[in-house]
C-alpha cells in the first residue's frame, strides 16, 4: 500500500486530485492539504508515527500569492529530512520557468505544468509504482560471470568502451560487463535515464548539474560528457532556454 501527500492551494483541485488517485487506487492512504504549514505538519507527523509517504505532489505555488514558492520550501524541508532525502516528489506547476531550478535543487521525480489532466497524473503514479516495481531490478553477469540483481534507481551513469560496459553505482562502486551493448541498456533501463554522449547513458534522478560552456553534466560523484548530438535532447528534457545561466 501507498501513502500520498498532496499539497495543492485550490481546495477543489486538491479534492479532484484525491479523489481520483483514491478511485483508482482504494486501498492507498491519500492525504490532502491546501497550505504548506499543513503539509509541514502532516510531513513530521508521518516521520514520528514511522508511517512514510512513498510520493510527494505538490504545487509550486502554495497561496495566491505570485512571488509564493512555497512548494519549493517545503520540498526544501522534506529533502532536509534522512527519510525523505529520494522520495518522489511530483512538481505541478503554471511556472514553466522553475522547471531547471525544480529538477536541479530538488531532483524532482517529473514537473507538470498546469492546466493538465488527471489522466496525466494516473499515468506518472502508475510508471513510479507499478511499472516501476516490476521493472526496478536488473540482472546480468560481470566480465567473471558473477551474477548481480542491480536496482536501476542505483545506477547513475553507464560507459560503453572497448566492447564493455560499465555501470556507475550510487555506492561509488561499479560493474564491468560485455553482456549488453549501450543500445540495449537504453531500452532495458527506461525512459528515467537519457543518452548524453555516444558512450554514455545518465540516470536523470542523479544529475547534479550541467555546465552548458563546458558541455558536462555531473550525475552522482562523476563528471559526464555531453556530445554535440545529443545537447538539445538534454537541454529540452531540463526545459532550458538559451537565455539561461548556467
Amino acid at each position: 500500500m501507498q501513502k500520498i501527500l498532496i499539497a495543492e492551494k485550490d481546495v477543489n483541485q486538491c479534492k479532484i486530485l484525491g479523489d481520483t488517485i483514491q478511485d483508482k487506487y482504494p486501498s492507498w492512504y491519500v492525504d490532502t492539504v491546501s497550505d504548506e504549514r499543513a503539509a509541514e505538519e502532516k510531513l513530521f507527523l508521518s516521520l514520528d508515527e514511522g508511517k512514510k509517504y512513498s510520493l510527494f505532489l505538490i504545487n509550486v505555488q502554495l497561496s495566491n500569492d505570485a512571488k509564493d514558492r512555497g512548494g519549493f520550501l517545503l520540498a526544501e524541508k522534506i529533502r532536509a529530512c534522512s527519510e525523505y532525502y529520494r522520495t518522489p516528489i511530483l512538481f505541478l506547476s503554471t511556472l514553466k520557468e522553475e522547471i531547471y531550478h525544480a529538477l536541479f535543487r530538488y531532483h524532482c521525480y517529473n514537473y507538470i505544468l498546469e492546466p493538465y489532466h488527471m489522466d496525466v497524473i494516473l499515468a506518472q503514479i502508475e510508471r513510479l509504482f507499478v511499472e516501476g516495481y516490476l521493472k526496478k531490478m536488473i540482472k546480468l553477469h560481470d566480465v567473471n560471470r558473477v551474477i548481480h540483481k542491480i536496482n536501476r534507481n542505483e545506477i547513475c551513469a553507464v560507459e560503453a568502451y572497448s566492447h564493455t560496459i560499465r555501470l556507475y553505482l550510487q555506492d561509488h562502486s561499479s560493474v564491468l560487463t560485455r553482456e549488453y551493448c549501450l543500445g540495449r541498456f537504453r531500452e532495458i533501463l527506461g525512459s528515467g535515464f537519457l543518452q548524453c554522449h555516444r558512450r554514455f547513458l545518465i540516470n536523470f534522478s542523479h544529475l547534479l548539474h550541467y555546465d552548458r560552456s563546458a558541455q558536462y553534466v555531473k550525475v552522482g560523484g562523476r563528471e559526464v560528457p555531453v556530445g554535440r548530438v545529443y545537447r538539445e535532447v538534454l537541454e529540452n528534457r531540463l526545459g532550458v532556454c538559451e537565455t539561461v545561466k548556467k
